[in-house]
């Protein structure tokens, strides 16, 4: 465990003694700096209970050493708190052997929020990180490589029988820029994850998003549900039908039964695009976060509205006796730009969160 506390007045700095133990110089009682030292000693006593919380970040959670929690995906992760003065201890513990962390109010998926990593390593050593989230999907350096400042007060942890524990102690309010203030008296959005490793660079193995009442104990969990990888699925298919319709188109026309094939093709590939999108929308929204602000946005509703426009035009040139060899110029130039731009949309898609 490490603990962080303000220097003492230089009467009272402790000196490290042989032995190795903590030690402090003792003038004569008597005396002036006598005095003063007694009384300094007095102040800091009378203090100290003030300052800091009942808890020891030592990586144990003892029976009523936190009288608030809330669970996420059925216990699987559980978050403890406790807030004294201006301070707040917080726990996580979850099922895995590798990294554990929060996030603090995030504004979009996991975009600004204030992250708190840790894990416990093979030789029981503790390491925890003060963090921040640069986008939706990460990445998430340390504050101190983004020229922030480590406000971690203190912190503890252990690993026992698959299951791992982070104790930390932190301000509720921080100079730091990319420190989160956390309101001793009001609703916190809280984002959570935890991996199968101690490298917190790979992928979670499990995540979800809620709010903590830090006051009350109230909490709730946001239903993001399974859309993202509803989004990624429709999305890769919807790229694959309309890549074999433009095949079918191109290299099979000589064949009897080419337009059968490609019609619905090109009309799954629209249908399934949309479901992308639907699911896309329900996701961000759920996440709190604004849509249309990435380029993958952009790029992905183009080729929405390309997949959508080829048929309509590919039914238009079939039955339309005029401008045949417009619309079926248009018809071809809509499936290439549908097909391209979902190739283009699913490359930044991957890049967004962090797979590329």
């Amino acid at each position: 465990m490490m603990d962080r506390l303000p220097a003492a007045p230089q009467a009272l700095r402790a000196r490290r003694s042989p032995t190795g133990t903590t030690a402090v110089g003792n003038p004569c009682p008597g005396s002036a700096p006598g005095r003063a030292l007694r009384t300094a000693a007095l102040l800091l006593a009378l203090l100290t209970p003030a300052l800091l919380p009942a808890q020891v970040q030592d990586g144990v959670i003892g029976r009523g050493e936190y009288p608030f929690r809330a669970e996420f995906k059925g216990g699987d992760f559980i978050l403890h708190w406790n807030v004294a003065g201006d301070r707040a201890a917080f726990a996580m513990e979850a099922e895995t052997p590798g990294w554990v962390s929060i996030g603090f109010e995030p504004t979009a998926v996991m975009e600004n929020a204030d992250m708190i990593v840790g894990w416990v390593d093979g030789q029981g050593k503790v390491f925890v990180l003060d963090c921040f989230s640069t986008g939706m999907f990460g990445p998430h350096p340390p504050d101190t490589d983004l020229g922030g400042t480590e406000d971690i007060i203190s912190y503890g942890g252990s690993e026992t029988g698959g299951r791992t524990v982070i104790e930390f102690l932190r301000p509720l309010t921080s100079r730091d820029p990319y420190d989160r203030n956390l309101p001793p008296s009001g609703g916190v959005d809280v984002i959570w994850a935890f991996g199968g490793t101690d490298n917190f660079e790979n992928i979670h193995a499990a995540a979800g998003s809620g709010s903590i009442n830090l006051a009350s104990g109230d909490s709730r969990t946001r239903r993001g549900g399974p859309f993202l990888p509803l989004h990624a699925s429709a999305m890769a298919l919807a790229l694959l039908l309309m890549a074999v319709a433009a095949g079918v188109a191109r290299f099979l026309r000589k064949k009897t039964w080419w337009l059968r094939t490609h019609r619905p093709l090109g009309i799954a590939a629209g249908v399934l695009a949309a479901g992308g999108l639907a699911s896309a929308l329900v996701f961000v929204g759920s996440a709190g976060g604004p849509h249309l602000r990435v380029l993958h946005a952009w790029v992905g509703l183009g080729a929405l509205a390309a997949a959508f426009s080829a048929p309509f035009l590919g039914h238009g040139f079939l039955k339309s006796r005029k401008n045949k060899p417009l619309l079926r110029t248009l018809h071809h130039r809509a499936g290439w730009a549908a097909a391209s731009l979902m190739a283009l949309a699913a490359v930044l898609g991957l890049r967004l969160v962090g797979l590329l």
